[in-house]
């Protein structure tokens, strides 16, 4: 992703939430690193795929 963003849409499978844990925060972080304050963070964790 470039710097300079607006807004980014993260989106990640709740399995991985369920083993990382409190970890987890650490992927949003590295976003926020990359993107900068500036930018609007939102998402949500999948209960399944999105394609076969």
């Amino acid at each position: 992703m470039a710097a300079g963003a607006q807004l980014a849409v993260l989106i990640s499978c709740v399995g991985r939430k369920l083993v990382l844990g409190q970890r987890i925060e650490e992927e949003v972080e590295g976003v926020r690193r990359v993107l900068g304050d500036e930018a609007a963070l939102t998402g949500f964790y999948s209960y399944g795929e999105i394609s076969p």
